[in-house]
């Protein structure tokens, strides 16, 4: 058994945001295999915030470090640790020299929740902004030097890690996805199906981005076909331009965080994800097809979700193909229901916690 501390930038918040549920699964694949595990953040732990700390609590996980003083905590109790895994570049940059200083016996381990460097990349060449590009560049540089001197990286698509196998010859990356696989609910909705849904925690710029597409480009499109079609955003940090806009048009709902999103997506007609860049699994994604909710997605929307153009979802890219897509689901129920089960079926086999298992045991396994 190992004494593993994990850290990452902020408490999970597992029903907010993809990032955070992935932590709380991967915490949870690390108790299973029968390690010790610890987990601290970066930031204070607000004390008002006790439910991400029972849910830990339940998975045999303590906390530590909750002023976010985990330097201090380090210099004390360093030396017990076999393993520290760092989630996020920003948290593997600012750890590392403290593991190095404190922590003589343990292996430091990248948790590349996603690729920073390829992500902020692509939202740079979509935006033209040129202070992010240099970003980008900055965290390219970091990021290889973290990946050279981890003794581990875990990655959460082959995309990402061979993105990182790149920018390090030999360097040992493993891709744990570490996806909770939702349990698939019933297909059938209270009433009939009707309209758009998005999903995705706001705070994110990529998810702002998206929702914006959506508002202003996809659909003013659908109504123009289909005439007055509810489009419900659902997604914690909603921005004020989002809010605003709810009180100007008829028929845009901003719900803002839902602890419980599947009344939601289960009356929805379509699921919408107009998305470029990011990388990563998107999580979104998983959820609709939980909740057998037809999805229409660019590329970058469905990255690490391995579904078939009109099998398991319609792919589209430009604003009017979005619209085109959504609009041949909203007047073919069947079309969406045949797409929206194949899916769900799918998901099961997509995404494969005793893969993650047989993974992580090889990566945690005694050092070589």
């Amino acid at each position: 058994m190992s004494h593993v501390l994990v850290v990452d930038q902020e408490p999970p918040q597992a029903s907010r945001d993809g990032g955070a549920a992935r932590m709380v699964n991967l915490l949870r694949l690390l108790r299973e295999e029968g390690n010790a595990v610890t987990f601290a953040c970066l930031r204070p732990w607000p004390p008002d915030l006790a439910v991400p700390e029972q849910r830990l609590a339940r998975l045999g996980v303590s906390v530590v470090a909750r002023d976010g003083a985990v330097a201090n905590w380090l210099s004390r109790h360093g030396a017990d640790l076999d393993i520290v895994v760092a989630s996020r570049l920003s948290v593997a940059t600012a750890l590392l020299p403290l593991v190095r200083r404190h922590c003589a016996n343990a292996r430091f381990f990248y948790d590349a929740t996603h690729v920073e460097h390829l992500a902020k990349y692509r939202l740079a060449k979509l935006t033209g902004n040129r202070p992010l590009l240099i970003a980008a560049l900055r965290d390219r540089v970091a990021e290889r030097d973290v990946v050279a001197v981890a003794d581990v990286t875990f990655a959460t698509t082959d995309e990402d890690a061979d993105a990182l196998r790149t920018l390090v010859a030999g360097a040992q990356v493993y891709r744990i996805q570490a996806v909770e696989v939702c349990e698939v609910r019933s297909g059938r909705a209270q009433g009939p199906r009707s309209g758009i849904v998005f999903l995705g925690f706001l705070g994110m710029y990529e998810n702002e981005l998206a929702v914006r597409r959506l508002v202003d480009g996809v659909w003013p499109l659908v109504e123009a076909e289909c005439g007055p079609t509810p489009l419900t955003v659902i997604g914690a940090a909603p921005p004020d331009w989002l809010v605003n806009a709810a009180m100007r048009r008829p028929g845009l709902v901003v719900t803002g965080h839902l602890t419980e999103v599947g009344q939601a997506l289960r009356a929805a007609a379509v699921f919408t994800v107009p998305l470029t860049g990011g990388s990563g699994v998107k999580t979104k994604v998983l959820q609709a097809f939980a909740h057998h909710v037809p999805v229409v997605a660019t590329a970058d929307g469905l990255r690490g979700v391995p579904a078939i153009d009109e099998f398991h979802v319609l792919r589209a890219e430009s604003d009017a193909e979005l619209a085109e897509a959504a609009v041949r689901i909203m007047r073919d129920p069947d079309l969406g229901r045949a797409l929206a089960r194949r899916a769900a079926d799918a998901m099961q086999k997509m995404f494969n916690s005793n893969t993650d298992r047989a993974t992580l045991r090889q990566a945690v396994g005694p050092r070589a």
